[in-house]
């Protein structure tokens, strides 16, 4: 686990990804600490055929497709909703084919525009990476 991780949450950033800067050589981006897209960051997919969009936590990325636990970016808000009146919700874990992904970008904000992961925690009180890695009781 990332050092920063384990001491806890800091304000406007994804906990599992490191900032970047170069890129080593074998087609992967790579910060000292190791690859950008790590277990355990917060990602949203943009799939194809159908086209949607999927958000959570990358459990892997392989040759063959992506493993994530999260939820259809659609249902965001009804998600909340559940989480709030505190009905039984929880993120599935999924396999999408690589043929399938168009995109895959970290969950950061922008500036003024807070990323999903602070939306969610503000609505919710609850931690996103917890959340997904099951930490915390839906």
């Amino acid at each position: 686990m990332v050092p920063e991780v384990a001491n806890g949450r800091r304000q406007r950033h994804n906990h599992y990804v490191s900032h970047f800067n170069q890129n080593s050589g074998d087609g992967e981006s790579r910060h000292a600490d190791g690859p950008i897209f790590r277990p355990g960051a917060i990602v949203l997919l943009t799939l194809l055929s159908p086209r949607e969009k999927f958000w959570g936590s990358l459990l892997a990325v392989n040759s063959a497709g992506v493993f994530i636990r999260g939820i259809p970016l659609e249902s965001f808000d009804d998600f909340i909703s559940q989480l709030r009146a505190e009905e039984a919700a929880a993120p599935s874990t999924v396999f999408f084919p690589m043929h399938r992904v168009e995109r895959m970008e970290v969950d950061l904000s922008g500036g003024s525009v807070p990323s999903l992961s602070e939306l969610f925690e503000q609505k919710t009180g609850i931690v996103p990476v917890q959340f997904f890695a099951g930490e915390v009781a839906s």
